[in-house]
């Protein structure tokens, strides 16, 4: 995020496609989220991500199906920012399970450009389809209204950070708005089981 606010800030995206373009697409990426800033750091060249910035950079990276999110900073500079780590994280943590099981995963189209989505589906036995996640991202600083083309017939769709459903049309697709840098993360079926540590 430079100082002005002036410059793209798709680049956790475009370093991580890189770094897939030249090892494979199986690549573990784990992507530092940009929270230093101000006009003590580097000569005052980067401004302090705002909240909806951190996140956007952070859902970015999971669109891009980063492997581990790290927050660099010099120290922490900006309570507001930092504050607003703990729900970001709380997202995160709810999100892992989804993240680290056995599935596979797409990128789905949207009728507007500057959104983009990542469809993730996790199996269940015989190769049944038992649940899912979607991260939808709008990489432009405008609001913009889109439609969300699926592909494959879903339920209804719990947006849990919304405290709403999304229901999905006849003909496959969720008409959504999204704020200025705005995510929405949609999910269906159970929680799948994951044993994230040995014990």
């Amino acid at each position: 995020i430079s100082a002005q606010r002036d410059k793209n800030i798709m680049g956790v995206s475009i370093m991580m496609d890189e770094s897939r373009r030249i090892h494979g697409q199986a690549w573990p990426q784990w992507t530092d989220i940009q929270t230093f800033g101000g006009p003590e750091t580097d000569n005052g060249v980067w401004a302090v991500p705002l909240p909806h910035e951190v996140r956007f950079m952070t859902y970015q990276a999971l669109v891009h199906r980063a492997t581990g999110i790290l927050y660099f900073s010099y120290w922490p500079k900006q309570p507001r920012m930092w504050q607003s780590l703990a729900q970001l994280n709380s997202e995160l943590h709810r999100l892992v399970p989804r993240l680290v099981a056995a599935g596979e995963d797409a990128m789905l189209k949207a009728d507007n450009e500057s959104v983009q989505v990542r469809i993730r589906t996790l199996k269940g036995g015989e190769g049944r389809e038992r649940a899912g996640m979607i991260i939808a991202i709008n990489t432009a600083p405008k609001v913009v209204q889109t439609t969300i083309k699926l592909d494959r017939e879903l339920p209804d769709l719990q947006v849990p950070f919304e405290q709403r459903t999304a229901k999905p049309t006849a003909e496959r697709t969720i008409s959504e708005r999204f704020a200025p840098y705005g995510v929405h993360v949609y999910l269906w079926g159970p929680e799948p089981e994951v044993n994230l540590a040995r014990e």
